[in-house]
C-alpha cells in the first residue's frame, strides 16, 4: 500500500485523505520497544502532489502484519538532493511529549493510567489500557508530560511496575505485559543470518582528559590581603 498523506487535523484515519502518494520512492517504519517510532519518506520534487506535503501534515502507512494504518506527523525535511527529498515523521503518539499532566498518586498499573487520563489538562484524544495486573504505587509530584511518566525518565511506570511494553495504536496507548511472542527460533550465521552489517561510531569517543584548575578567585583573596596588610603598615 503507497502511503496517504492527511491533514494535521485528521483524526480518523480511514479515508482517502488529501492524496494518495503514488510516487513514493521508499517510505519505511522504525519502531524500538518502549523507544523511537518514525517513519521516513524518499519523494522526487516531481512526483505527483509533491506540494502537498508540508511540516505538521500527516502520513499515513501500513508498516505491520496487522493491516492497519498508523499516522505519523511530518517534523522534518531535507533540502532537494539530485531531485529527492526525505521527509522524517514520528508517530501521533509522540503528541503525548507535550501532553500536560497534573500531580497525582496510583496504585497498579491500571489505576496509574486511568489517573493519567483524569489528570491531563484540557482535552485529549488518547486513550489507556493495559492487560497487567500489578502492585506497588507512583506518585507523580509535579506536572509531567505524559510520555515522561510512560518510560525513559526516573519515576515511571515501567520502573514502578516492573516492566511494561507499550503498544502506540493511533490514539491508543497498551501497556502490555509482553509484546509478541517467544517461537523458540535461533539465529545461526550461516543457517538463518546469511548477511551482517557492522557500524562503527567514534565520533564521541575520548582518548584523553585535560586537568585544568582556575585559581582566579584565590588570586583575588591573596591580593586583596596583601593590599590590606600594606594599608597597615
Amino acid at each position: 500500500m503507497k502511503p496517504i498523506l492527511y491533514d494535521k487535523t485528521e483524526t480518523e484515519f480511514t479515508s482517502a485523505g488529501l492524496a494518495t502518494l503514488v510516487d513514493a520512492i521508499d517510505c519505511a517504519v522504525e519502531e524500538e520497544l518502549n523507544g523511537t517510532y518514525e517513519l521516513t519518506l524518499v519523494y522526487p520534487i516531481t512526483g505527483r502532489h509533491y506540494e502537498l506535503i508540508q511540516e505538521e501534515q500527516i502520513i499515513g502507512a501500513i508498516h505491520d502484519d496487522t493491516g492497519k494504518i498508523q499516522p505519523f506527523v511530518i517534523y522534518h525535511r531535507t533540502a532537494p538532493l539530485e531531485g529527492k527529498v526525505t521527509f522524517s515523521a514520528h508517530h501521533i503518539s509522540y503528541r503525548l511529549s507535550k501532553t500536560t499532566v497534573m500531580p497525582f498518586t496510583a496504585t497498579g498499573m491500571a489505576g496509574a493510567l486511568a489517573a493519567i487520563k483524569q489528570n491531563i489538562v484540557g482535552s485529549s484524544p488518547f486513550t489507556f489500557e493495559t492487560d497487567m495486573i500489578t502492585t506497588g504505587e507512583i506518585t507523580v509530584a509535579e506536572p509531567a508530560t505524559v510520555r515522561s511518566i510512560l518510560g525513559g525518565a526516573e519515576n515511571t511506570l515501567t520502573q514502578a511496575f516492573g516492566g511494561g511494553e507499550f503498544e502506540f495504536d493511533v490514539f491508543n496507548v497498551i501497556a502490555h505485559q509482553r509484546r509478541g511472542e517467544d517461537t523458540n527460533i535461533e539465529i545461526r550465521y550461516g543457517k538463518n543470518l546469511t548477511d551482517l552489517t557492522q557500524e562503527i561510531d567514534t565520533s564521541e569517543t575520548h582518548a584523553a582528559v585535560v586537568p585544568f584548575w582556575k585559581l582566579q578567585q584565590t588570586h583575588t583573596y591573596l591580593l586583596w590581603v596583601l593590599r590590606k596588610q600594606q594599608h597597615a603598615d
